[in-house]
């Protein structure tokens, strides 16, 4: 259960922009995810970039597969500016993937932008 519990760990921090590999050692974030699990020990920092590291070599390999089956792929910029004045780029992907027998579209990236 550690490992099922660790993976969803390094996907929450690959998935949070703002939160980095320190947050297990943070003592209030300790603290609070005590009050879930008291068993469980957060993994070190190593192990979280690790973990990290594999589940992104797990997702390339996934759109390695996705993007190979199509016979073409078409790649747009977006620009936008959010409600509060923030403004994005995003990268997105769209495809036909023949397996699937659907399209797929992927984001490749979106950063906030100066």
């Amino acid at each position: 259960m550690k490992k099922v519990k660790d993976r969803a760990f390094f996907k929450w921090i690959a998935a949070s922009p703002n939160i980095d590999y320190s947050v297990a050692t943070d003592a209030l974030f300790i603290e609070w995810i005590r009050l879930f699990d008291p068993s469980y020990k957060l993994p070190c920092i190593t192990s979280i970039k690790l973990g990290i590291v594999a589940i992104a070599a797990e997702i390339r390999s996934i759109v390695a597969d996705l993007i190979e089956d199509a016979d073409r792929v078409t790649i747009c910029i977006d620009l936008w500016t959010a409600s509060d004045g923030t403004r994005f780029l995003g990268i997105v992907t769209h495809f036909f993937c023949k397996s699937k027998k659907k399209p797929i579209r992927l984001v490749v990236g979106c950063k906030q932008v100066f």
